[in-house]
């Protein structure tokens, strides 16, 4: 997995969604990124922090609650 290439350098992580043509900072699962893949080695680092959502939407208390519990599901 990439994120064990930087594994000693990184304190934080910064997750948000994007498309692939237009970078957006979507709610989790509404774009293109495969968090089923990366949520593993994230949780994987132990990390002292959460990681950091940027989610910029109409509704963003929702779609952060909601990228949360996508984020925990992926996790478990």
């Amino acid at each position: 997995m990439q994120v064990d290439r930087v594994r000693t350098r990184l304190r934080l992580v910064h997750l948000s969604d994007t498309g692939r043509s237009v970078y957006r900072h979507d709610a989790v699962g509404l774009g293109d990124v495969d968090f089923s893949t990366l949520v593993p080695g994230i949780h994987a680092l132990g990390l002292e922090h959460p990681p950091i959502l940027e989610i910029i939407s109409r509704d963003a208390d929702r779609d952060i609650a909601r990228s949360i519990e996508t984020l925990d599901a992926l996790a478990k």
